[in-house]
């Protein structure tokens, strides 16, 4: 008996191969009813899609057909970035597109944390990234206070943040991992192979600092809504942001730079896609 698939993960795979609405209801509306679900699209639903998107949508049903016979790797995406550079708003997109096993945001680790760790102890892990140099600083002496209070937040977090993305490569399932403290070039694995993708979100300054300024603006209880007190805090956070970008840099992850979050998480779904490209034809080329 052919079993089926959820609509859903169908749906996000076809959106992760660029269709757009209206021709994913096309190829979903021609796949049949199956126990638990739908039939997984087959090469004839190449014919549906335009031009542009025939190439993506054959990357997709060649990857997913290799996984399912456990002959490529997993993808994991990590969203990196100081506060505030867009990181929760492309993990969702992403989450949308790859329907992932798992989804690990570093805030969630930190809370984790405080609940186990006291604040008398490590003051600096009981605040945001960029007051935590008020508390502790790490690091070499000539960097910005900021960036030594972020790196002494991290270095308390990195053994609980390292482990379980160990655990998510184990498991050999597709993972979104997105969060501040993930330092570029730290992932294990992430230059082992193509199926790790470490990726920077740099937005230009002005859109970073509207985004950072907002969360003032909408009621969120752990962040101060004086102007002056933010753009104090965003002056630290940007320290933070340059240092990430200079490391993605050193570390040679990607680094996305766009002027709105629509067309970051675009570019972030093409480096998923060239990703699983690669994958492919390096299996290929080692048979």
């Amino acid at each position: 008996m052919v079993r089926g698939t959820p609509r859903v993960v169908v749906e996000s795979r076809l959106r992760l191969a660029g269709l757009d609405a209206s021709t994913r209801e096309q190829v979903l509306a021609a796949l049949p009813e199956v126990p638990h679900g739908i039939a997984w699209p087959d090469d004839s639903a190449i014919d549906v899609v335009g031009s542009d998107h025939r190439d993506g949508l054959r990357i997709v049903l060649e990857y997913d057909r290799l996984r399912a016979s456990g002959t490529v790797r997993p993808i994991v995406l990590a969203l990196e970035g100081a506060s505030a550079t867009g990181k929760s708003v492309v993990a969702l997109e992403m989450v949308q597109c790859l329907a992932p096993t798992r989804t690990v945001t570093t805030d969630t680790v930190r809370q984790v944390l405080r609940a186990v760790l006291s604040a008398e102890q490590y003051p600096e892990l009981f605040c945001h990234t960029y007051q935590a140099h008020k508390y502790r600083r790490a690091g070499p002496e000539g960097l910005n206070r900021a960036v030594r209070g972020y790196l002494a937040q991290c270095a308390v977090m990195q053994p609980a943040i390292s482990g379980l993305v160990a655990r998510v490569i184990y498991e050999g399932v597709d993972a979104v991992v997105e969060g501040v403290h993930l330092v570029p070039g730290t992932l294990e694995d992430s230059r082992n192979g193509d199926n790790v993708l470490e990726v920077v979100l740099n937005p230009p300054e002005e859109l970073h600092r509207a985004m950072f300024l907002s969360k003032g603006l909408t009621g969120l209880r752990t962040v101060d809504n004086r102007t002056e007190v933010r753009e104090e805090e965003f002056a630290a956070t940007r320290e933070i942001q340059e240092y990430l970008v200079g490391r993605g840099k050193q570390a040679g992850c990607h680094i996305i730079e766009a002027g709105d979050l629509t067309t970051a998480a675009g570019l972030t779904r093409e480096l998923v896609l060239r990703s699983m490209g690669r994958l492919i034809v390096g299996l290929s080329a080692n048979r």
